[in-house]
C-alpha cells in the first residue's frame, strides 16, 4: 500500500495537495483519477510514500484517506511544466491545480489514455522537444500520431509531412 500526495486539476479546492492511497505502484508525475466531493477528477501525483513509513502522518490527518479511482497516464506532463505552473500559482495567489486546469485543455485530460505516447528529448539548448524516428512518432496502438508539445521547428516539419 502506498500513500500519495496529488495535485487535483480543478478550479478551486482550497488546498495545494490532497492525500490518497492505493495498492498499485505509482510514480510522481503520473496522471490519476481521484474522488473529490461527489465526482472523480484528474490529479498529478507529486509524492509517493510506503504506508509503513507514513503511519504517523496518516494518524495526524484530519480526514479519512480515500482510494484513487484509477491510473490514467504515465509521464503525462513534463516536470519543468509542473514547476512553471507552481511558480505561476505562487505569483497569482492560487493553487497549482487551478493553474493546470486553465492551461491544460479538458479534452486532453478526458482522453489521456488514448493520447499517443511521446518520448521527450532535450537538445543542447535545454529546450524539450519530440523524439522522432524516420519522421514519425511512436504510438502505442499504431494510430496516426497526435502532436502535443514540440519545438516550433519540429512541429512545422511534421505538419509539412502530413
Amino acid at each position: 500500500m502506498y500513500v500519495l500526495d496529488v495535485i487535483p486539476i480543478v478550479k478551486a479546492v482550497g488546498r495545494e495537495t490532497l492525500t490518497y492511497f492505493t495498492s498499485e505502484r505509482v510514480t510522481p508525475g503520473m496522471l490519476v483519477s481521484v474522488p473529490l466531493r461527489s465526482r472523480n477528477v484528474p490529479a498529478i501525483v507529486t509524492a509517493v510514500e510506503d504506508v509503513r513509513d507514513a503511519k504517523s502522518r496518516i494518524r495526524s490527518l484530519e480526514h479519512e484517506l480515500r482510494r484513487i479511482e484509477g491510473l490514467e497516464a504515465t509521464g503525462f506532463l513534463l516536470p519543468s511544466f509542473i514547476r512553471a505552473t507552481s511558480k505561476i500559482a505562487r505569483l497569482a495567489a492560487t493553487t497549482t491545480g487551478s493553474v493546470l486546469f486553465d492551461l491544460v485543455p479538458q479534452a486532453i485530460l478526458a482522453h489521456a489514455r488514448e493520447i499517443a505516447t511521446r518520448t521527450v528529448r532535450v537538445d543542447q539548448s535545454g529546450t524539450p522537444g519530440m523524439s522522432t524516428h524516420s519522421g514519425t512518432m511512436a504510438t502505442p496502438s499504431g494510430e496516426e500520431p497526435q502532436i502535443l508539445q514540440a519545438s516550433e521547428d519540429d512541429r512545422l516539419a511534421i505538419y509539412r509531412r502530413l
